[in-house]
């Protein structure tokens, strides 16, 4: 395998599902970025502080912890493949089972920011 072939259709579904959901990703924090902007952008409140605190805890997660794993691993398996010069990866449905998890994490981090309360 030449280095500018393309990698093993393996690795690039996985590549192509990791990188699609690190952008739905993103736009999830901007949208929340979005909305912290609304609420400063007037005098007075809009809505409640614990909703606020919410949306900064949402969109400050959204880049460390969440986007970029999955750049990490849509890149890495597009870069890795190509490096070493693999047909194929040897297990491919372990990479699968990884992004299940993945989104599995997005899936309760969403859900703990809606509706898991921060008062004591």
């Amino acid at each position: 395998m030449r280095a500018m072939e393309r990698p093993p259709a393996t690795a690039r579904h996985i590549a192509i599902a990791q990188l699609a959901g690190a952008v739905l990703v993103a736009v999830i924090g901007m949208i929340g970025g979005v909305l912290m902007q609304v609420e400063l952008a007037a005098p007075g409140p809009k809505w409640s502080a614990q909703f606020y605190t919410r949306l900064l805890t949402f969109h400050g997660l959204t880049p460390l912890a969440i986007g970029a794993a999955s750049l990490a691993g849509g890149l890495g398996y597009l870069a890795i493949c190509r490096l070493v010069g693999a047909r194929r990866i040897p297990a491919p449905a372990l990479a699968w089972v990884a992004f299940a998890v993945w989104v599995i994490g997005i899936a309760c981090w969403v859900g703990a920011a809606i509706f898991v309360t921060t008062d004591t």
